[in-house]
């Protein structure tokens, strides 16, 4: 460590959330401070790694360690370190601790938000970023859906003042009889303007009087029927989406990757639902036609996505010696292989980090060896969902 260097300012802290939880919500802290940038991520043992710029500094790193306590509980770990060098102004660990405390605040914010809910944040996100710049690129010349009159335009207003002011200028210095009429032009398109302005204004109260009436007479008798349309909407979008199901189509690189997949069936779920106390018989058969394509997609799927988790997961293993291979009744079984499974902590360990996308992809059984061949090996049976069920609670 450099002479008179600071250490890396660093906290930790337990919540009462499930690691999976933890891990989607430090995943996507992008979305809640764009200031953050996702950098790297070890998904194996839970690392995450943002960078953020500083005023007059190359910036910061920000480490992120999550550390499954029970099933219910979670250690997170923040570490800031700097991109180059060590800490050692006062004024850098205040900005560092400034870092730990926004990453807390984006981890809190998002850990109380479903996989769904997420998705759609990054829905609205994206559609708001294309209609932001949009409407930026508009907003000086409409207003309210309408074109602006021609003398409220930023550009026209600029350009008037562009020809006007260097012929004032000539005309007042070439002589005076050239100088009245251009005060008076000057004058008279003032009040032009002033005029225009007014009548606009009255224009604008007038409709938006009107329009304030018509809604308040129907609102009430239009809400009923808006509502039942808007579910039946929401049913029909959901079965159309199924059409196209393939979730392996895509590579999936990441645990986030297939948190996503799995979360949308989720999101199937509940939507039938909701649904379900509705008894508009057009309703009931939506949801009949959508649990039935629901559970063809679950049945079609679930084994794809529990073939591209064991590729997944020998990919990043691979690294440290240890052998995963898949088997039994539609790839419902994991094999683990390695040294590092002599000790039987390990095991626990091991198991204890994988086990709720374990659940969540209807794996059924993981068995650990320390080497190949053995007979005796340590087994877990996982009783997780049915391939053919709709978790609708």
């Amino acid at each position: 460590m450099a002479v008179n260097a600071i250490p890396n300012p660093k906290k930790s802290t337990q919540v009462d959330f499930p690691i999976e939880k933890v891990k989607l919500s430090v995943q996507n802290i992008s979305l809640r401070n764009n200031k953050y940038k996702f950098s790297k991520s070890n998904e194996i043992f839970n690392q995450y790694t943002f960078e953020s710029s500083e005023f007059l500094s190359l910036g910061v790193y920000v480490d992120i360690n999550l550390n499954k306590i029970t099933e219910d509980k979670t250690e997170i770990t923040v570490e800031i370190r700097r991109k180059i060098g060590t800490f050692n102004q006062s004024y850098e660990i205040t900005n560092a601790n400034e870092h730990i405390e926004k990453t807390f605040e984006c981890i809190a914010f998002l850990i109380t938000k479903s996989p769904e809910e997420i998705e759609q944040y990054k829905v609205n996100q994206t559609v708001n970023k294309v209609t932001s710049k949009s409407n930026q690129n508009s907003k000086n010349n409409f207003e309210n859906g309408e074109e602006k009159p021609w003398y409220e335009k930023t550009g026209l207003v600029i350009l008037l003042c562009v020809l006007f002011f260097p012929v004032g200028l000539y005309a007042l210095w070439k002589n005076s009889t050239i100088s009245k009429f251009w005060k008076f032009g000057v004058t008279a398109l003032i009040a032009i303007i002033i005029i225009a302005n007014c009548g606009d204004d009255k224009k604008v109260d007038n409709a938006t009087t009107e329009n304030d009436t018509i809604t308040n007479e129907t609102s009430d008798k239009t809400e009923t029927v808006s509502d039942l349309e808007t579910l039946k909407t929401k049913l029909k979008n959901n079965i159309k989406s199924l059409e196209k199901d393939d979730l392996t189509s895509s590579p999936l690189k990441s645990a986030q990757d297939f948190t996503i997949a799995v979360a949308l069936f989720k999101a199937y779920a509940i939507t039938i639902n909701e649904a379900k106390p509705n008894k508009d018989k057009e309703v009931q058969s939506l949801i009949s036609e959508l649990e039935k394509k629901v559970v063809k997609s679950q049945i079609k799927n679930f084994p794809k996505l529990r073939k591209a988790y064991y590729e997944f997961l020998k990919e990043k293993l691979w690294e440290n010696d240890v052998d995963v291979s898949i088997s039994g009744n539609n790839n419902q079984k994991l094999s683990f292989t390695a040294s590092y499974f002599a000790a039987n902590k390990n095991i626990k360990d091991t198991q204890e980090t994988l086990s709720e996308m374990l659940n969540y992809l209807h794996f059924k059984q993981t068995q650990y060896r320390w080497y190949k061949g053995q007979d005796e090996f340590t087994y877990y049976d996982i009783e997780s969902d049915n391939d053919n069920e709709i978790k609708t609670e």
